[in-house]
């Protein structure tokens, strides 16, 4: 594990602003930094075959002085790492606070759910219930998960009971705000792939054992288990939360809580048969070719002008539908950077109002045409 300065200029400018986002919750970074420095730590003495016996650096047998177990060029490395992971959160939270502005307001005209909006990625088996009224309890959660994160957590020792777990701040309110995390984990997979972050192997495993209690409410996604939540021999046997859909806003124990908002009226069901209606939604072509959004001011590398020169509209096209199909949730700008890049152009969206905000170095203004690349025009 290497050292990442931010302020290195070789660094791919979306890192570099990722990492300046974690700034916003420096107290988690603080915390995945210790996290990823014991799981360092214990792999270096798993291959090394620890004598029995022998404590690990930092326990309480240890003689406290962790400093000097742990080496600085290590822990920098790690604290870069957790402000990349950090700053992807803080950038993924806003993303889902954005899409689910979108599907607010699409929901308040009467609008059905699209396969792009955020609320497509809830449990499926509820959709007839995400409604107007869910999702503004929905998105209350939803912000104050960017207090949650500002609050951090705390690492997990061995030595924790669950009990003791609960009530550690800065973990998830409820099921709702599970579920929200869960969907701004998956927008940090997409910034993952987008910026080439390199995240560490297991940064989902430190998400979820420093801002969850667990993952049992992935078993809402799970066709095979539907109704789970309505067993109450295997609720009583597990011990898990209550997660029928009238207690997804219900706080977890009496140290979290809820947003006023969200913890009012529970969402019942109000027709039984509701959850066996299985709905079939089918993924719909660009409209780039017959909206009128059918430009757009693009910066590309000098070095892939002849590249993006060659690209057939049918290929670029396929990429689209594949880059859109993979992520629906992504905005237009985000396909076409993801879709340029798998064509083997090097490309980024230009500052505000461009052109008249200077070009950086490094880099020319095109205007892309949307319907056939090959024809974009160099500004």
């Amino acid at each position: 594990m290497d050292r990442i300065d931010d302020q290195d200029e070789a660094l791919p400018e979306g890192v570099r602003e990722l990492m300046a986002e974690a700034d916003h919750a420096p107290r988690l970074t603080v915390v995945f930094a210790e996290y990823f420095e014991q799981v360092v730590l214990e792999q270096s003495y798993t291959d090394e075959d620890e004598p029995d016996g022998e404590d690990l650096p930092g326990t309480d047998e240890d003689d406290g002085n962790e400093d000097k177990d742990v080496p600085s060029a290590l822990r920098e490395a790690c604290r870069s790492r957790a402000r990349i992971l950090t700053g992807a959160l803080w950038r993924g939270c806003a993303m889902l606070i954005e899409d689910l502005f979108e599907d607010l307001g699409a929901a308040d005209v009467g609008e059905e759910h699209d396969f792009d909006s955020a609320i497509f990625e809830l449990p499926p088996r509820f959709s007839p219930h995400y409604d107007v009224g869910f999702i503004r309890r929905f998105l209350t959660v939803a912000v104050d998960l960017g207090h949650q994160l500002r609050s951090g957590g705390q690492v997990p020792q061995e030595t924790d009971s669950v009990d003791m777990a609960f009530g550690h701040d800065g973990k998830v309110s409820c099921v709702a705000q599970e579920l929200a995390l869960h969907l701004v984990l998956n927008r940090v997979e997409v910034l993952n792939d987008l910026y080439e972050l390199n995240l560490e192997d297991g940064w989902r495993e430190a998400v979820y054992e420093i801002l969850f209690y667990d993952d049992d409410y992935v078993m809402l996604f799970d066709r095979s288990m539907d109704g789970f939540e309505d067993d109450a021999a295997l609720v009583s046997l597990t011990g898990m939360t209550d997660m029928r859909l009238e207690h997804w806003f219900t706080p977890f124990n009496p140290m979290a809580t809820v947003n006023p908002y969200a913890a009012g009226e529970p969402v019942t069901p109000e027709d039984e048969g509701d959850s066996d209606i299985v709905e079939e939604l089918l993924y719909e072509e660009t409209s780039w070719a017959t909206d009128e959004t059918t430009k757009a001011l693009w910066l590309i590398r000098p070095d892939d002008v002849e590249t993006l020169r060659v690209i057939h509209p049918e290929n670029f096209h396929a990429t689209v539908h594949e880059v859109s199909q993979d992520h629906p949730f992504l905005t237009l700008g985000d396909v076409l950077h993801a879709a340029l890049r798998k064509l083997g152009v090097h490309s980024k969206a230009p500052p505000a109002e461009p052109p008249h905000t200077p070009v950086e170095p490094g880099w020319l203004l095109f205007e892309i045409e949307l319907t056939d690349p090959a024809r974009s025009r160099q500004l």
